[in-house]
């Protein structure tokens, strides 16, 4: 019962988070490096807190875990939250950002690289969805590799799987509300911040 209120708590904080990030309420005028850097202390909070016990600086995991997760989660600008509805209908929105006739996330390159239709089974927003989760992915990958060396390999790689949440919110938001951005980016951040939690509680 305690542990599902935990879940729960996180969920609906990092719900209210993840979409305060992208712009949402109270107070939309704090810079987006300061929100990003907000976002990114409950990955470095983890690592210091599992750490205290070994044989591992805990500073330095925690520093390492929050400037990755920092970076990643300062990239992103919402190529994909369109979920594939977009792009190809409206060619001069952002044109700087597009490659062939989608727009893309430039600081993953190695994705467009592998698939470079832009498209999964020749749909737009299974690639989005994908990305989405990639992206997620590149946030906690770094404090999953950092929890591997300094506390738990099992529990590392599932706090670095765990990021591919975030596409699994985006996904969810449209398929079945048909809502992109604000609801894809709470349940994105209800996803990513209750994984969190399950993995701290797990440790």
């Amino acid at each position: 019962m305690l542990i599902s209120l935990y879940l729960i708590l996180a969920a609906a904080f990092g719900g209210w988070l993840y979409r305060w990030r992208g712009g949402g309420w109270p107070v939309d005028h704090i810079p987006r490096l300061i929100k990003t850097a907000v976002c990114a202390l409950p990955y470095a909070l983890l690592l210091f807190v599992v750490t205290l016990d070994t044989s591992y600086s805990p500073w330095i995991a925690t520093i390492i875990t929050f400037l990755s997760s920092w970076f990643f989660l300062f990239q992103g600008h919402g190529a994909y939250q369109d979920a594939g509805t977009w792009d190809a209908k409206h060619p001069n929105h952002k044109p700087q950002e597009y490659i062939g006739k989608y727009q893309e996330e430039d600081f993953v390159r190695i994705l467009r690289e592998a698939i470079p239709s832009g498209e999964i089974l020749g749909r737009r927003d299974l690639y989005e969805f994908f990305a989405m989760g990639f992206t997620g992915f590149l946030i906690t990958l770094i404090p999953g590799l950092s929890m591997m060396i300094t506390y738990s390999s099992w529990l590392g790689i599932l706090l670095a799987l765990s990021g591919f949440t975030k596409g699994l919110g985006y996904a969810a938001s449209y398929i079945i509300f048909r809502q992109r951005s604000a609801l894809g980016e709470i349940l994105a951040g209800a996803f990513l911040y209750s994984s969190l939690m399950g993995v701290y509680l797990l440790a």
